[in-house]
C-alpha cells in the first residue's frame, strides 16, 4: 500500500514520535518493493525514482511503504546521515522503477570507483549492491535481456575482481560482503563471489574467473519459470512440484543459449550445476566424467551457498557443518568431484 507522499524528516519524526516501526529488513520474495541499501543514494542530489521507507504502526499492522522521497525532489545529505544514525538499513523503491535506479546507480559508481575517500571494502560494497539491483531485473524482465546489458555485468565483475585483488586478505574480504536475505538473487551473487575468490585460489587466468563468475551469476535464471510458491514452500515437494523445479537448468539454458557474449563454458555450468558425480542429478543424470570442470566446481559452491543459507524448511548450516554434510555425501555418493572439494575444504580453511 503506498501512503501519501512526504518527506523523509516528516517520516522520521512522525514514525518515531508516536513509537511505531520502520523496519529495516526486507521479507519474502513476492514483496511489491525491492530494498536498496542508504549508502547507494548520493546526498543533496535529485533521484529520478519514487523512495520509500518500510513502516508498521500501531494503528496499522500491516505493513505499508510510506513515500518520503519522490521522484524529481532532492535527497538531503542530512536525511542520509539520520538513516545510518537510526541504523536503517533498507529502503525501497517499486520494480516499475528498476531501469532508473539502473542508470542512477551506475552513474553513482562510476564516481564512487575513482574516490579516494572510500576503501576498497565499501567501493566492493557498492557493487555487490549495483549488480544485485541488475541481476533482479535481469532476471525478472525479459526486456532487460540484451547483449549490452551483459556487458554491464561483465564490467561489474570486472570491478569485484579488481576490487577483491586489491586487499590484502581477499577470500575472508569475500566472505564480509556476503549478504544473506533468501532471495534468489542473493544466492546467485553469493555463489558468484565464492566463485571469484574460489577460481583466483586456484590460479585460473583472469578472464576465465570472470567467466566463470558470470557463470555463476546467471545459473539460476530459470528458477525465474518455476512458481514462486514452490520455492518457498516449507513443506516437502511433491514429485510433480520437484519435476518442475528439476526443469529449471534446462529453461536456464534455452534463456541464453544464443547470447553470443557467454562461453559455451557458461551455458554448460547453468545446464549442468544439478548433476551428481554418482548419475543421480538431473537433468540428464551425468555420471562424473561427463560433466565438465566448471559444473563440478559450481556444484560445490552452490551446494555450500545453499546449506549455509536459512531456507523456509530448515536453518541456516554454519559454515564447517555446512562442509562436513558436503563431505559425508562424497562418501556416501560421490556427488561432487574429490579434487575439487578437497581444493574448497583448503580454500575455506585459510579465510
Amino acid at each position: 500500500m503506498r501512503l501519501n507522499s512526504i518527506d523523509l524528516d516528516q517520516v522520521l519524526e512522525s514514525h518515531l514520535k508516536a513509537s511505531q516501526v520502520i523496519l529495516g529488513v526486507p521479507s519474502e520474495e513476492g514483496e511489491r518493493f525491492v530494498p536498496l541499501p542508504p549508502r547507494q543514494l548520493v546526498g543533496d542530489r535529485e533521484i529520478p525514482f519514487d523512495l520509500f521507507l518500510k513502516v508498521k504502526t500501531r494503528e496499522h499492522q500491516k505493513v505499508q511503504f510510506v513515500r518520503c522521497c519522490a521522484k524529481g525532489q532532492v535527497f538531503q545529505a542530512r536525511w542520509q546521515r539520520k538513516l545510518q544514525e537510526l541504523q536503517i538499513p533498507w529502503v525501497f523503491f517499486h520494480p516499475e522503477d528498476e531501469p532508473a535506479v539502473l542508470d542512477y546507480l551506475n552513474a553513482h559508481l562510476e564516481k564512487a570507483l575513482v574516490s579516494d575517500g572510500l576503501t576498497y571494502k565499501e567501493k566492493a560494497y557498492l557493487v555487490y549492491d549495483v549488480t544485485l539491483v541488475w541481476l533482479r531485473h535481469f532476471f525478472t524482465f525479459e526486456q532487460a535481456r540484451t547483449g549490452p546489458r551483459l556487458q554491464l555485468a561483465l564490467r561489474y565483475l570486472d570491478e569485484l575482481c579488481a576490487l577483491i585483488n586489491a586487499e590484502q586478505t581477499p577470500n575472508s574480504f569475500v566472505m564480509d560482503l556476503w549478504q544473506h536475505d533468501r532471495s534468489l538473487y542473493a544466492h546467485s551473487l553469493n555463489t558468484c563471489l565464492l566463485g571469484l575468490a574460489f577460481t583466483a585460489y586456484l590460479k585460473w587466468r583472469a578472464g576465465d574467473i570472470r567467466d566463470f563468475g558470470l557463470g555463476a551469476l546467471l545459473h539460476d535464471i530459470g528458477m525465474t519459470k518455476v512458481p514462486p510458491q514452490l520455492v518457498s514452500k516449507p513443506s516437502k515437494l511433491t514429485e510433480a512440484e520437484m519435476d518442475l523445479i528439476k526443469r529449471h537448468p534446462t529453461v536456464g539454458f534455452h534463456l541464453l543459449k544464443n547470447y553470443a557474449v557467454l562461453r559455451w563454458e557458461v551455458l554448460l555450468m547453468v545446464v549442468q550445476h544439478h548433476e551428481h558425480g554418482d548419475g543421480s542429478g538431473y537433468p540428464e543424470g551425468l555420471k562424473l566424467a561427463k560433466i565438465h570442470p566448471w559444473a563440478r566446481i559450481l556444484s560445490i559452491l552452490d551446494s555450500y551457498e545453499a546449506l549455509t543459507e536459512e531456507r523456509p524448511w530448515r536453518h541456516a548450516y554454519p559454515p564447517s557443518e555446512a562442509l562436513w554434510v558436503m563431505r559425508t555425501e562424497w562418501e556416501k555418493s560421490r556427488f561432487f568431484d574429490q579434487t575439487y572439494l578437497k581444493h574448497f575444504i583448503r580454500f575455506l580453511a585459510a579465510l
